[in-house]
């Protein structure tokens, strides 16, 4: 699929991303000479939706005491909160 470009690189938006293309975008970011290089910590968290409209969801973490992580998604939230204009 050589000429199928990733929507999500066309619109500058990753909604169009499955969870392995954001995965993987984290890795190369955390790389040496990525942008997040320096970063020691990290989180990532995945929400599966069922048929009945049900959720599960799961995290995994790197470096973190929970309450860090908590911390952290409590910043996360005030962050996109701001980005939608609340």
């Amino acid at each position: 699929m050589k000429n199928v470009t990733n929507l999500g690189k066309k619109t500058g938006s990753s909604l169009h991303w499955s969870p392995v293309q954001s995965l993987e975008q984290c890795k190369q970011d955390h790389m040496p000479g990525g942008p997040l290089e320096n970063h020691n910590k990290a989180i990532t968290i995945s929400l599966e939706t069922d048929a009945d409209g049900g959720y599960e969801i799961a995290y995994n973490q790197a470096g973190m005491r929970l309450s860090e992580c908590i911390a952290l998604l409590e910043c996360a939230k005030a962050l996109l909160l701001e980005q939608m204009g609340y």
